[in-house]
């Protein structure tokens, strides 16, 4: 999971972007904040995907977002306890690369 600040239509806006081992993309979203209420909805959506199955890992960026919305997930049970969230910028290099292409 990643997210990238992009202009659309003259307005900022953060893309999240999931994707899978493969590098295939999973789902995305635009949102004009970059915080935990986008980074929840946007796990739900990406969970809730037909073509989305359940992490036994997330890699995402160190944001502070992601923690608490990780873990109301997992209170919400939509993910298991034992999918972990690693937050290291490193681990998503398959996606930043990618980022040239948006």
């Amino acid at each position: 999971m990643d997210e990238v600040y992009v202009k659309v239509k003259a307005q900022g806006r953060w893309c999240y972007r999931a994707v899978d081992q493969h590098g295939d993309t999973l789902d995305f979203l635009l949102s004009g904040k970059r915080d935990a209420v986008a980074a929840k909805r946007f796990f739900r959506n990406t969970l809730n995907a037909k073509n989305s199955t359940t992490p036994r890992v997330v890699n995402a960026d160190k944001h502070a977002a992601y923690p608490p919305a990780f873990a109301a997930l997992q209170e919400d049970k939509m993910l298991p306890p034992s999918t972990q969230l690693r937050q290291n910028k490193s681990r998503n290099n398959m996606i930043e690369q990618d980022h040239r292409f948006l």
